[in-house]
């Protein structure tokens, strides 16, 4: 099993409160998401059937995998950018914003094993992976996914904040897919 995760966020105060003026901050943020699971199987023989596309001809037979290492990972990296305004009343902050956040992201799954492959017909472990949309050859088979996208949303929400810990409450609405979400965070702020 593994996990790693890091990430940070930079802001930037354009308008410092004073009096009854509010604080304007954009910021800039940056995450990095990684994790994969793996687990040693028994051998292994899958029976497969699907029609030649050419022929009509049903094509059968048996993938056979020894001593698989079977596993999946993932990973996720978001870029996020907000514009912030909010006003300190006492030991409460409300606040009040919108933020973009772009994100990729990447998910794969395999098994490094011997593969070897049994049919009545001349098919190879290649013409199998073709058929399935995998990879496949003598040293496994695998699949990834990978997806990109942005994502916009209003938040607001308030901070309690005592001493140098803030403990901050947020509703969020994503703009593009019309959700609600909320979030509570504590930080450290110097």
């Amino acid at each position: 099993m593994d996990y790693f995760v890091i990430g940070g966020d930079f802001r930037y105060a354009v308008l410092r409160g004073r009096g009854l003026l509010p604080t304007v901050s954009v910021g800039v943020g940056f995450t990095r998401m990684r994790g994969g699971i793996g687990v040693s199987a028994e051998d292994l023989g899958f029976g497969f059937a699907f029609e030649d596309q050419g022929t009509g001809q049903a094509i059968t037979g048996t993938l056979n995998v020894t001593d698989p290492q079977i596993g999946i990972a993932w990973s996720a990296d978001v870029l996020d950018f907000k514009a912030q305004v909010s006003k300190r009343f006492f030991f409460i902050t409300p606040y009040l914003g919108l933020g973009a956040s772009h994100g990729w992201s990447r998910v794969s799954y395999g098994a490094n094993a011997g593969m070897s492959i049994y049919s009545s017909h001349n098919i190879t472990l290649e013409n199998l992976g073709n058929e399935f949309g995998i990879n496949i050859d003598e040293m496994g088979m695998s699949s990834e996914i990978s997806t990109r996208g942005w994502s916009f949303r209003a938040f607001g929400g308030f901070s309690l904040n005592l001493l140098a810990l803030r403990i901050d409450f947020t509703g969020l609405y994503n703009l593009r897919d019309r959700n609600f979400g909320g979030t509570v965070g504590v930080r450290i702020q110097i």
